[in-house]
């Protein structure tokens, strides 16, 4: 193409943009609605919420969002929005959900679209609360419990910490240290759980000053131990804990908690015996069952129940009494005086089915024991069942 034919094209591109361009500003100026142009049609949906909620999740890539506050006190949502991307609105678990239903086709992308999107959340007017004046995130804390406090007091529009009579927030940081100490005791119905709870509820400032003030800080007390309690799998009554923090008085509530400790605790007392016995007695049915064999020690027990040998040392002395090798040949020098009693095998072979190493060995354990030679032993019990039977 020669650079004369060149320069008219894109001399004429030139003109076509700039009447392009100066007829909007003409057209814009006259008032004229471009959106009379759009492809898409566009529809104004109201949706009505009527349930609570502490958030909002917003899923749009499309929308403007708008927050305004509500004339009449409802909350809604209004969405300007073209109808094959509709958004949906609704509360679930605790949480205003808006999202866009898109149902577009590949031709609807073909086009011109003037409109935008928007969503419009009408709010109810809040309560709001200012704290105190406060420096340095460490006091975020403190800030945010004289707020909580405060709009107790009031039903709507803002209320200022300072100007409620009885001041200073209760302010309490959990030590997760201390929450596992508390755990740990409270799993072994250790009664110090009480000590601490009520250590917690003296400590609460102003506790004879507007109700307010206290009832804040016992509700967190009993939210605190309510989690603590769930650690240990006791059966917790909902409505139970309801019962203790409306308590009528900040002894009420400490006492209601700690009747509510107290039975846990012998719960766990009584659960930690019965897990205890049941125990005691499978090892000491394990041991029955292995006793005979001559291979049979302390180590198959310690690996057999995942702990050191010294460990099982320890648990099996606590729960049988007397060390285990005393424990273990005494069971055995039971069966054998069975065998001897009931049965014509001899001292070689009772030896070896009561799980001896050798006969020499197996005697020389049963004269220590008091009861004489094997033979003698036999002789003895039969001469006594003879003389019976005469």
């Amino acid at each position: 193409m020669k650079k004369a034919a060149k320069a008219w094209l894109i001399t004429a591109a030139f003109l076509v943009l700039a009447g392009c361009i100066l007829f909007a500003g003409v057209m814009s100026t006259l008032g004229w609605d471009f959106a009379k142009l759009s492809t898409a049609r566009y529809e104004t949906n109201i949706h009505e919420i009527s349930e609570t909620f502490s958030d909002i999740s917003l899923t749009t890539d499309t929308a403007d969002i708008v927050f305004a506050l509500s004339n009449d006190g409802k909350c809604r949502v209004e969405c300007y929005e073209p109808e094959n991307a509709k958004h949906s609105a609704a509360v679930a678990n605790d949480t205003l959900i808006i999202e866009i239903n898109e149902q577009k086709s590949w031709y609807d992308y073909i086009g011109f679209q003037f409109g935008s999107p928007r969503i419009t959340v009408y709010l109810p007017e809040a309560r709001l609360a200012v704290s105190r004046a406060h420096h340095g995130v460490r006091e975020f804390r403190t800030a945010y419990e004289e707020c909580t406090a405060a709009l107790d007091t009031v039903d709507g529009g803002t209320v200022f910490a300072e100007e409620i009579e009885g001041g200073g927030a209760w302010n309490y940081t959990e030590d997760s240290v201390q929450t596992m100490q508390l755990v740990k005791a409270l799993k072994a119905g250790d009664d110090a759980v009480l000590d601490r709870a009520r250590a917690m509820f003296a400590a609460i400032p102003h506790s004879d000053g507007p109700e307010y003030v206290w009832r804040y800080a016992a509700f967190h007390i009993a939210e605190y131990f309510q989690r603590i309690i769930r650690r240990t799998e006791y059966p917790l009554d909902e409505m139970e804990m309801a019962r203790i923090t409306g308590g009528e008085s900040l002894r009420a509530v400490c006492e209601l908690l700690c009747d509510l400790l107290s039975r846990v605790c012998e719960s766990q007392r009584q659960q930690g015996m019965t897990a205890y016995q049941e125990k005691t007695r499978e090892i000491i049915a394990y041991i029955d069952e292995s006793c005979c064999d001559s291979t049979f020690d302390l180590n198959r027990i310690a690996e057999n129940y995942g702990v050191t040998v010294p460990t099982a040392s320890r648990i099996l002395k606590e729960m049988l009494g007397v060390n285990f090798r005393s424990y273990l040949r005494t069971l055995r020098l039971e069966k054998a005086k069975r065998l001897l009693a009931e049965t014509d095998l001899t001292v070689q072979e009772i030896a070896e089915r009561v799980g001896f190493a050798s006969q020499s060995y197996f005697i020389h354990v049963f004269k220590s024991a008091g009861d004489g030679t094997p033979a003698g032993y036999r002789a003895a019990v039969r001469g006594e069942r003879e003389e019976k039977s005469v």
